[in-house]
């Protein structure tokens, strides 16, 4: 096992993840599906939660895409390292994020392993499911608070979509960090992150008024002008509406 398994951080989970297997599954991605409850699967990941000594864990399994990116990771940080070290950056900033547990080297790809947040749903599902005002209130203002926070940190999302915020125990947690980037402030990719959040609730045709608790959020942790922001997010929001909205018979209402 340890000639296939190789521990890049996290010696202690990484350890239990290994006795959790028992032996190393030739296929990782078939043992998932046998052994987690999957959550997501697609072309080069797979992700399930299981319990491992009783803990509720997520797991994540990224497939090497050809043997061009498997020899380009041996010259960059790999997308699941990076992840790791990138929850484990905001976590020491006690910033709401899953807490990363174990990163291995595993054949034909990489394991990531985190915390699993118990009785927990994405927004994306909740919102869907119909929620409370004053809940819908309280989770748009934090989720402004805490991208703020994480883009205090120095760091933007890369992908702050609904479904990669999560809301369990009474904490909103900002999730699927593989598109972490180093950001400075009041930059392109900081800006996004803000446009994508904002975009991905016009889709859902969210009211305007929840939009706002969302940014009053984000600005009232990041002191920056509103109207400012807002300048800086319409080339990103542009990019994005073009992109999501090209098959809609209408167009999304400008963000003033």
């Amino acid at each position: 096992m340890d000639k296939e398994l190789v521990t890049l951080r996290g010696d202690v989970w990484a350890a239990r993840l290994q006795g959790h297997m028992s032996s190393l599954p030739h296929d990782i991605r078939r043992w998932m599906d046998e052994n987690t409850r999957l959550l997501k699967v697609d072309k080069y990941s797979h992700c399930g939660l299981l319990r491992v000594g009783g803990d509720l864990c997520f797991l994540k399994f990224y497939a090497d895409k050809s043997p061009l990116h498997k020899l380009a990771d041996k010259v960059r940080m790999p997308t699941a390292l990076r992840s790791f070290e990138a929850d484990a950056a905001l976590r020491w900033e006690e910033i709401p994020v899953a807490w990363p547990r174990a990163c291995l080297r595993a054949r034909g790809g990489y394991l990531l392993l985190s915390k699993g947040i118990e009785d927990s749903d994405t927004l994306l599902n909740l919102w869907q499911g119909g929620m409370q005002d004053d809940l819908a209130v309280h989770l748009m203002r934090t989720a402004g608070e805490t991208l703020a926070a994480i883009h205090r940190a120095g760091l933007c999302h890369g992908d702050c979509k609904w479904s990669n915020v999560l809301w369990g125990g009474g904490v909103l947690y900002f999730i699927d960090l593989d598109a972490a980037r180093p950001a400075p402030p009041e930059s392109r990719r900081q800006a996004r992150d803000v446009a994508r959040f904002v975009v991905n609730a016009e889709e859902l045709a969210v009211d305007a008024r929840y939009v706002e608790q969302f940014l009053d959020g984000y600005l009232r942790e990041t002191g920056d002008d509103r109207e400012e922001l807002v300048e800086r997010l319409q080339p990103q929001l542009r990019k994005l509406r073009g992109r999501v909205f090209k098959d809609y018979l209408f167009p999304p209402k400008p963000l003033a």
